[in-house]
């Protein structure tokens, strides 16, 4: 019996069905174990050359694995660092030939002992100057807080000037286009204008504080703008020029604030945590102890809130029962340097 070609590929067909039908019925009878234990593991990594061939990435790629591999880097620095240290020293200790030789170490290398307990906080007060009544509650507070006062309204370098004689530590905080382009400040940067106009509205906003020892600025809203390459160079030659450090308020998770900053040689920082996103005491007390929780991982934290009753309630309650012995609340710009 001859068979055909359209026999041949029904059976071709069936054939691969079946063997199908066998694999479903195999997996089903014998399933993969997803939980495993691993009691120990141990492994030795030979020295070896590697060839890096030369390669580029597309800028806005570049600025995310900057982002990325800073956050792995300090990772390192601030954790597994200082823990592997302790542990070693520890075991240095252990043995009297050996504490010796480290006491000897430490004393001629100026080398402190790493405290893993220790962390710096710098809260940052946004929208300064505006409100009396909660400017001066803020200001009542007298702890080392750095105060971000608006470039408009009220607000004078008199003002300013009081602050720092009280023992604060201020910046300017300039307004920038966001994605919403609603209840904008007087004068405004937008990536809409050229090089010479950024230059000339953030200097005219920055000779408000002439006189006064503004320490930087950060962003006020600024989704849009401090996405945008270009315009964030123009601010970054105007810092340069009057030596000011660059906070990078993160009001977008695209922000190039502070990659720019560090491409032109500008001493910049990232905020962590928003204290006041929630106008309510106890989500501001969580986000206190949540910046206290990324200081402790890291080694420091940046959190931003504003004037605000709640924030400032919360601010004094907390700071009251700080152990100061493992955290610190420090000026920024203890942590830009």
């Amino acid at each position: 019996m001859k068979i055909s070609k359209a026999m041949w590929f029904t059976l071709f067909l069936l054939a691969f069905a079946l063997i199908e039908f066998f694999i479903l019925l195999y997996d089903l009878t014998h399933p993969f174990r997803n939980e495993f234990k691993l009691a120990n593991y141990e492994t030795t990594i030979s020295q070896r050359a590697v060839t890096a061939f030369p390669f580029s990435f597309e800028t806005s790629f570049l600025y995310f694995m900057n982002y990325e591999t800073d956050n792995v880097a300090k990772g390192i620095l601030y954790g597994a660092v200082p823990n592997i240290y302790a542990e070693n020293r520890k075991l240095m200790l252990a043995n009297t030939e050996t504490a010796k030789q480290l006491a000897a170490i430490e004393q001629d290398e100026n080398i402190a002992a790493i405290d893993t307990a220790d962390a710096r906080i710098a809260i940052v007060i946004d929208d300064m100057g505006i409100s009396s009544k909660h400017t001066n509650e803020i200001l009542s507070l007298r702890l080392p807080l750095t105060l971000s006062y608006l470039p408009y309204g009220n607000v004078n370098k008199e003002m300013v000037a009081s602050a720092i004689s009280q023992g604060y530590e201020t910046m300017a905080h300039i307004p920038m286009m966001p994605h919403s382009k609603q209840d904008l400040a007087p004068i405004t940067l937008s990536p809409d204008m050229s090089e010479e106009e950024i230059t000339e509205k953030l200097t005219t906003m920055l000779e408000r504080f002439d006189g006064v020892d503004i320490k930087g600025i950060n962003n006020h809203m600024g989704s849009l703008f401090t996405e945008d390459e270009k315009a964030m160079t123009a601010v970054m030659k105007v810092l340069k020029d009057k030596n000011l450090y660059f906070l990078d308020s993160r009001t977008t998770k695209n922000s190039v604030g502070k990659w720019m900053a560090e491409d032109n040689g500008i001493k910049s920082i990232a905020r962590d945590v928003f204290l006041d996103n929630e106008d309510d005491y106890e989500y501001i007390m969580k986000q206190l102890n949540e910046a206290q929780k990324i200081a402790v991982k890291k080694g420091f934290a940046v959190a931003i809130g504003h004037p605000k009753t709640h924030t400032y309630e919360a601010i004094r309650d907390w700071a009251a029962t700080l152990d100061r012995a493992h955290t610190q609340l420090v000026f920024l710009s203890e942590l830009v340097k």
